[in-house]
């Protein structure tokens, strides 16, 4: 997986149609620049699912990042909308502790082996509408957010750790949807 990251993570770079630093104290120019993602989207792209899917995706990403990326001095959370092959790929890049690192890769492992199965758009609503259904969100477990993310997904979530100093990592999450035309 790492090099297939390596390899989406330099075309979608290299194809970028959109990108957002994201701070604590910029909610309001985060709020204000949904608009302007959809507005990209659609000179690229003129099929309205594609354009409600890619929007969803960016705004899944970006509150995910707002609301688990740890804020920095050194290091700005950064999310990137790209185009590429007929292709949208969204990249968020958060801080995060070293000490979650094991745990967010296991709940990844967790989602993508759902793509490995044949019904795993089925797997995926039911595990989104069973997690709806929970009276409380347990911190043990895979969020609403990021599985009603990954039912909008294409293909499978890659992610990569860097190591940063013994407290953080960037986290690097890659996502991708194609636009099948009209």
């Amino acid at each position: 997986m790492r090099e297939k990251f390596k390899t989406t993570f330099e075309f979608a770079k290299n194809n970028t149609l959109y990108s957002l630093f994201i701070s604590e104290n910029n909610d309001n120019k985060v709020y204000s620049e949904f608009q302007d993602i959809e507005e990209v989207v659609k000179k690229v792209s003129k099929n309205r699912n594609i354009i409600r899917k890619a929007y969803s995706i960016s705004v899944e990403l970006i509150e995910n990042v707002k609301k688990y990326g740890v804020l920095a001095d050194s290091f700005k959370n950064k999310f990137l909308l790209g185009y590429y092959d007929s292709s949208f790929y969204f990249l968020s890049f958060n801080l995060v502790h070293n000490k979650d690192v094991d745990f967010i890769t296991g709940k990844f492992e967790q989602i993508n082996s759902l793509f490995a199965m044949e019904n795993s758009k089925e797997l995926l609503r039911e595990a989104y509408k069973n997690k709806l259904k929970e009276v409380s969100l347990s911190e043990n477990d895979v969020k609403v957010g990021v599985i009603n993310l990954v039912r909008k997904l294409d293909s499978k979530l890659l992610y990569n750790f860097e190591k940063v100093n013994d407290d953080y990592s960037v986290l690097s999450l890659i996502c991708s949807t194609e636009d099948k035309g009209l």
